[in-house]
Order: C-alpha cells, then structure tokens, then sequence
C-alpha cells in the first residue's frame, strides 16, 4: 500500500517502520538514566548510565566544559571513537555519580535525541532588531 503526501509516494512499511523507531526512542528516553559521573582523571561525563557490581556502562556520554561566567557548555565525549555501544568503565576509575538538576535533564535530551524541550517559562514579546 503507498500513501500519498502531496507530490510524495511513500510505502506503507516504511511509515510502519518510522513509527517502530520513534516508539522505541521515544521508550530510551523514558527509560534513560541521566547521571553525573566524575571520573579519577577529573573528568564530568553526563551521560545515560547503567550500572553493574564490577562497572559502569556510560551511554551518549557529553563532557561538561566550564564557561565563563558560570556557565557549562558540552562536548561529546571521545567524539573521535565508535562507541555507539557505550563505554565501560572499571568501578574504580569513578570518583562519584550524582544526579543531574531537571535543566540539565532536558539539555541532554536535546543533545542525545534533537528533541528541543521548551522550557517552562514565560513567552515575552518584543521588538528584534532596531530602527
């Protein structure tokens, strides 16, 4: 079966499987688990963890940068690997894991999925530019 959008023919299984993929990000999401992990070296890594007796799986891991002013920018983490599986890391290369406030929450998933969460504030208007 094909569907029609505009001058567009698309199949129907390729819709079937667009929907697939967006439920299954949409269940990673869900069920992800933002932390904060500091390594020996320094290092703070928030990403999506998972934990064992013996390591730490850490997963679409983003190193945190100090900026001027108070601010934090990101980075991926060993953007130049394939690590598409996550990292592994030895228990005892963390110093500490803590859990990340609810604004950095939703920075990473915008960075991890391109999903832009809106923040809760209020909308202003204004004038752009001048005249």
């Amino acid at each position: 079966m094909k569907t029609n959008i505009g001058k567009t023919t698309i199949k129907s299984s390729t819709i079937t499987r667009r929907k697939k993929l967006l439920i299954k990000r949409k269940k990673e999401r869900n069920n992800m688990n933002v932390k904060i992990v500091r390594l020996n070296s320094g290092e703070e890594i928030l990403c999506n963890l998972t934990t064992t007796d013996t390591h730490h799986t850490l997963n679409d891991a983003l190193i945190i940068i100090p900026q001027p002013n108070g601010q934090i920018g990101f980075m991926t983490w060993m953007a130049y690997a394939s690590i598409d599986d996550g990292v592994e890391i030895t228990n005892s290369f963390i110093a500490f894991v803590v859990e990340p406030d609810e604004q950095l929450k939703k920075e990473f998933e915008s960075h991890t999925s391109g999903i832009i969460v809106p923040d809760a504030g209020p909308v202003v208007a204004g004038t752009i530019g001048t005249v």
